[in-house]
């Protein structure tokens, strides 16, 4: 931000040495240093919104100059094209040298600053050194993940074992450690800064109380969920407690972000609907062309608290597409979907008439797809805390959508129910937006399924 400042001021410093440009500076009653700053905020705060909706800051994709460049340019270009839709709107004197310049200097100063980061993150300053406690299943798992991790610099040096003087030497790919006298001192001799509680059960009171030690000698000390939540953003559900979770959910049930969401809901779709009834006879006379049946189908799901409704959906399969009456998931390249029907489906068009579901309160336009009862009565089965992703409203589009691809298994459910009980615990309007952001970046590279 420091840096764009220094653009805007260098730019309109630029714009003034221009005299066929400074008539474009001045407005009428309004001074050189009030408008100056007007355009300091102007330009600044579009930046900051457009660079979080283009995740130009998740720190996991910070370092890749290629991406970071190519988000830097979009952020750019947004926030200029912002201000000249403000100076349009409220017919201004159009200062396009000064944007110009502008977006000349900001563009150059902020990827020079991403380069030089991507290149001192990876430096020994930065390295966190990690050690896990425990190995058994869990701490092998969060093992693994800092190993896949590419966007943060970790150095696992192994793992610590809970028990006292076991005989095995490795976990995995890593060491064990033994504690000889303390965990501090352990944790001192390979000058670690970084623990991963990752016993798999309670801690015995003597580790619990060499933990709170390392914490107050500035030693972070984090769950596995914690690390979940920092490296993938979803919740480990086969690794936290019951009591964890419900506190984790509880802002859930905030009746003032409801009412927020609806208004969100109801103002987004209200928009929506007049695209929708313009594509209607197009989508509908494609899909009658392609196969017999019905435009709309309708399906039961299950909705908030487990509440089934119909869900509305533009046709993308052959009729009696399951002509033996039995539940089946679709899958990639599935058989049973129609020619129209896989384009609908990569586009997402095949979800459009579900804003009237949303209009009627059955769904919101953001939150955890709904299924299929039989499916849901068989996954409360066999996934852990499974019903915890009724406890807000389905959604259109969600962040199981936007995070990962499409499942057609229990193994698959499973991954999904982990974003879609990390979106139970943290969503907000702000976060809807972002996910509604990010959803038409998918649609537009056709990525659906």
């Amino acid at each position: 931000m420091l840096l764009l400042l220094a653009g805007v001021l260098t730019a309109w410093w630029l714009a003034q040495l221009n005299p066929a440009a400074q008539a474009g500076l001045s407005l009428p009653g309004l001074g050189l240093g009030v408008l100056k700053w007007f355009w300091v905020g102007m330009l600044l705060g579009t930046w900051l919104l457009f660079g979080w909706l283009t995740d130009l800051y998740d720190i996991h994709s910070a370092h890749a100059r290629g991406l970071s460049t190519a988000r830097i340019v979009v952020a750019d270009l947004l926030s200029v094209l912002a201000a000249v839709l403000v100076v349009l709107f409220f017919e201004l004197v159009f200062p396009g040298a000064f944007l110009l310049f502008y977006l000349g200097i900001g563009l150059s100063l902020v990827i020079a600053w991403r380069f030089a980061y991507a290149a001192l993150s990876r430096t020994s300053l930065f390295v966190r050194r990690v050690m896990i406690l425990g190995t058994g299943t869990s701490a092998r798992t969060v093992a693994n993940l800092l190993d896949q991790e590419q966007g943060l610099p970790y150095e696992v040096f192994g793992h610590v074992s809970e028990l006292p003087n076991t005989e095995a030497t490795r976990c995995g790919d890593l060491p064990i450690w033994n504690i000889a006298t303390s965990l501090i001192d352990l944790v001192r001799e390979l000058r670690v800064d970084t623990i991963v509680a990752a016993i798999d059960g309670e801690p015995n009171p003597a580790l619990y109380t060499d933990l709170i030690a390392c914490q107050a000698h500035g030693i972070h000390v984090l769950s596995v969920p914690a690390v979940y939540h920092r490296l993938c953003q979803k919740v480990p559900v086969e690794y936290v407690s019951p009591s964890w979770l419900l506190e984790a959910i509880q802002s859930s049930s905030s009746r003032m972000r409801r009412l927020c969401k609806r208004v969100l809901d109801l103002t987004i779709t209200l928009l929506a609907l007049p695209w929708l009834l313009l594509a209607l006879p197009l989508i509908a006379a494609a899909i009658k062309l392609d196969s017999p049946g019905p435009v709309i189908y309708r399906q039961v799901r299950s909705g908030l608290g487990g509440k089934p409704f119909q869900i509305l959906k533009f046709r993308t399969m052959f009729v009696n597409a399951e002509r033996d009456g039995k539940a089946r998931w679709a899958a990639r390249d599935d058989p049973r979907i129609t020619r129209v029907g896989s384009f609908l489906r990569k586009l997402r068009l095949d979800e459009m008439p579900q804003f009237v579901n949303i209009l009627r309160g059955d769904m919101s336009l953001i939150g955890p797809r709904p299924e299929r009862p039989e499916f849901v009565a068989q996954l409360e089965k066999e996934l852990p805390y499974y019903c915890t992703r009724l406890l807000v409203p389905p959604g259109l589009t969600g962040w199981a959508q936007i995070k990962y691809t499409y499942s057609d298994s229990v193994e698959g459910a499973l991954i999904k129910l982990q974003y879609d009980v990390y979106y139970v615990h943290h969503w907000s309007v702000w976060m809807d937006i972002y996910i509604l952001f990010q959803t038409v970046s998918v649609v537009l590279g056709a990525k659906g399924t």
